[in-house]
Order: C-alpha cells, then structure tokens, then sequence
C-alpha cells in the first residue's frame, strides 16, 4: 500500500519551545493524515500521533549543511478521519546523540527514553513549525487491458 499527502493542510503552527511535549489536537477528513516538523534550529524531533511515538529524527541545518525536514504519513491503515491529537517534541541534538557531541552517531529511542530525554532537557526557546495535512491511500486500478499482451504470440511453426 502506498499513501501520498494531499494539500489540505488541517493544522499548521508554530514551534517556540523546545524541552517538553506540545499537544496539536487536529479534526481530519481523511483515513490518513502527514506530519511535517521543520526546524530553525539544529534539532532532534519527537513526533506522536494519538499518544503512540511514531517517528523521530534530526531536524533542521545539522553538521552536514543540510536542512533536515520531518515528515512522516501513517500507513497504519487505521482511519483518522475525526478528532486526533499529534503531539512533538523537539530537544537539542547532542541531547540525543550516543557521546553527547554534535556529529556523533544517534540511536532511535523508545517511548521511555524519548520521555527521559525531554525531561531531562527542560524547557527552553527554539523555533519551528509543525504542518499537518491530509493523506490518502493511493489507490492501484488495473485495467483488464493492461493484463492482456498488446501483440498475438507467434504460432508454433509446424
């Protein structure tokens, strides 16, 4: 199955603190729905999608020089039409990272670690922008047409 975001956008918001977890509650009209985390600066985010972590990753202009962008579609086949709730959490990125120094490798965390780490952090200002929008199955047709081979096979010679 694949998804693709549609350009309905359901929410979009900025980000000003950094260090806690920051509830967007949504109302979708689609089974599926895109989050996009774009941060000012160089981040690792946390993103939930009603109440369950659903992706993380570096956000914003890392080490590389490259300006690093969240986005995530759920493909859990579930239907988020109605009310939702996506939650974020953008921490330091050496918070995350395996010796503490920007530019070292970084392990995905789980649920607990992602909560100790915000914890840990505390609050602080940072700049970002949190973009919700709609996402659809995208649905395969085959035609009859198409399963049938465009030229008759040569007959056996005999």
């Amino acid at each position: 199955m694949s998804y693709f975001a549609g350009q309905r956008v359901f929410l979009e918001k900025e980000i000003e603190t950094g260090g806690r977890v920051l509830r967007f509650p949504y109302t979708g009209i689609s089974t599926s729905v895109n989050v996009q985390v774009d941060c000012r600066e160089p981040s690792y985010a946390f993103v939930w999608l009603n109440g369950r972590l659903e992706t993380q990753g570096v956000c914003g202009v890392q080490r590389d020089q490259v300006d690093h962008l969240i986005s995530w579609i759920d493909e859990s086949g579930g239907d988020l039409r109605g009310d939702n709730e996506v939650d974020v959490a953008l921490v330091p990125v050496q918070r995350v990272a395996v010796d503490g120094e920007p530019g070292a490798p970084i392990l995905a965390l789980g649920e607990q670690g992602a909560e100790r780490v915000i914890a840990e952090t505390g609050e602080y200002r940072t700049g970002g922008r949190v973009t919700i929008r709609e996402a659809w199955l995208l649905a395969v047709v085959l035609s009859s047409a198409c399963d049938q081979p465009s030229e008759k096979p040569p007959s056996p010679q005999g």
